[in-house]
């Protein structure tokens, strides 16, 4: 099942983050979410964290939002997990919000390096 869907040509260079985001999810089954579903201050928050670390939202080629959650049937809410594809390096960049919207962590995966995240 696809989880991710690129983004247009056109569209990756939108003006406004929660824009771009909002045009380029599919919403996939355990957890996946469209942007336009993340409150406001959620997706302020992701917003700033990118443009802390210098991303633009032309930058963003594929991107997914997920829910965290515990495991177990008394599952509790964690907060939410943003992967971005850029479009100048092969890997990801990963933030993760708490159930307040606040940035927990941020850091890149595979070949990206962003100054300001740590790699893994």
């Amino acid at each position: 099942m696809e989880f991710f869907r690129l983004c247009a040509a056109g569209r990756a260079a939108a003006a406004l983050l929660a824009v771009s985001l909002a045009s380029c999810m599919t919403v996939a089954p355990f957890g996946f979410l469209r942007a336009e579903e993340l409150s406001p201050s959620c997706r302020a928050a992701l917003e700033a964290k990118l443009a802390e670390v210098h991303i633009a939202p032309g930058e963003i080629r594929e991107q997914s939002v997920s829910r965290r959650s515990t495991g177990g049937e008394a599952r509790q809410f964690l907060g939410y997990s943003a992967w971005l594809k850029l479009t100048r390096c092969q890997g990801s960049v990963v933030v993760d919000l708490g159930p307040d919207c606040r940035v927990e962590q941020a850091y890149s995966r595979g070949d990206c390096t962003i100054e300001g995240l740590r790699r893994w």
